[in-house]
């Protein structure tokens, strides 16, 4: 995990060399990696903390937003990419009954602290143009937990790829849920 991690920050770094090339302003970006229950900053640093499919601890976002700042947090539902967890046997929140990560991170959320916690949920068709796309994804996310160490995984996904070619590409569908809570 952490190899991705220095990989995703390494990526971001050479965005903002990118964007910053030809501007006259000096950044005040900076990119630090650091465990999610044990942040590094000050209590009150921020005004507004957001997190994305990722980990977080409410009580350490809780301590380092200032009075009346604001979290936001978009997670991936349970119900995503449902079609592929079916042709697979196995997917990343397989078991997990729908709507109960929402539910758990509202109430870690609420015991933090935070207030005026609101939750918006959307699922939507998704579309992969080519095999070689959706094949990336399965390799470099948790989607199908093990992708590629079972025998059958790549005859399962051809046969994936055929059942739910479309003429827009590959279907399956995007969950997503973002909350908005307030300190």
């Amino acid at each position: 995990m952490l190899c991705i991690v220095s990989l995703m920050i390494d990526t971001a770094r050479r965005n903002l060399e990118k964007a910053a090339s030809g501007s006259a302003n000096g950044s005040k970006v900076r990119f630090v990696q650091m465990d999610a229950d044990h942040l590094e900053f000050p209590n009150e640093f921020f005004n507004t903390a957001s997190c994305r499919h990722s980990v977080f601890s409410a009580s350490e976002v809780y301590r380092v937003l200032a009075e009346d700042g604001i979290f936001l947090t978009q997670q991936v539902s349970e119900h995503d990419k449902l079609n592929i967890a079916q042709a697979f046997g196995r997917g990343q929140h397989s078991g997990i009954k729908p709507g109960a990560l929402l539910e758990r991170y509202r109430q870690e959320l609420a015991h933090a602290g935070f207030r005026q916690i609101e939750a918006r949920e959307y699922n939507v068709m998704e579309y992969y143009a080519a095999p070689e796309d959706l094949l990336f994804l399965l390799m470099h996310t948790p989607i199908v937990p093990h992708f590629g160490e079972h025998a059958s995984d790549l005859e399962t996904f051809k046969q994936f790829v055929q059942y739910h070619w479309h003429e827009k590409g590959i279907r399956t569908n995007s969950a997503r849920f973002m909350i908005t809570a307030r300190k």
